[in-house]
């Protein structure tokens, strides 16, 4: 299993799974971490490198190979909303250049492999509060009614998916998962997750404030 972006919230408890033997339905024997930080990784999450785990110091959006693997997952895309405020066209500048460049690898080194890329339920736009679900195919929303941060990663996740499902239009084993909310070991207690904010203030017993602009 190659995990493109591996030292994010997936990759960690992929690798925490993995080592707690989870993976064993799906045959995987070895895990190879892409990243451009590698050692400072190992230093700061020991507990997650166990027998199998290897890593590749490398940069998605400019590396030109990749190894040859039966399942990849691609989640390189930076998840801290303060990047999107601040950063926000090089922060989708950096999604869509490592996407458009695996994708061109992908061809060459995966043909045969099983591929995830993990997308986001942003894509699917403004949902109107009387919205109560979402069904996988439908229609996309405008995204011109997002908020600045969420505007610029759901334009480069589109952007994305059309490209990956360009390899699929070539006969290559490819799948788009479009991720809603997450929770876990090592989800971000001090970012925008709300349930990770709540667990951190819980932790240090403080008071849970809920701001919201709708009644539920």
């Amino acid at each position: 299993l190659l995990i493109i972006g591996g030292t994010g919230f997936f990759g960690k408890s992929i690798l925490d799974s993995y080592k707690r033997q989870l993976l064993i339905p799906w045959k995987i024997d070895k895990i190879i971490i892409m990243s451009r930080h590698p050692n400072e990784f190992k230093k700061n999450y020991p507990e997650l490198i166990s027998k199998g785990v290897e890593f590749l110091e490398a940069d998605i959006s400019s590396i030109d190979y990749l190894p040859e693997t039966d399942f990849v997952i691609h989640a390189a895309a930076s998840t801290d909303a303060s990047r999107y405020l601040l950063y926000k066209e090089k922060e989708k500048k950096n999604i869509i250049s490592g996407t458009l460049n695996y994708c061109r690898l992908a061809e060459k080194f995966h043909k045969n492999s099983k591929i995830v890329y993990c997308s986001s339920g942003a894509v699917y736009g403004y949902q109107d509060e009387n919205n109560k679900f979402l069904k996988e195919d439908s229609v996309l929303g405008d995204l011109t009614k997002l908020d600045n941060i969420k505007h610029s990663y759901a334009v480069a996740k589109r952007y994305s998916e059309a490209a990956i499902k360009e390899l699929g239009a070539k006969n290559m084993n490819v799948v788009i998962a479009r991720c809603f909310s997450f929770i876990g070991r090592y989800l971000p207690r001090d970012q925008h997750f709300a349930i990770g904010n709540f667990i951190e203030d819980g932790i240090k017993e403080k008071d849970i404030d809920v701001k919201s602009e709708r009644l539920v």
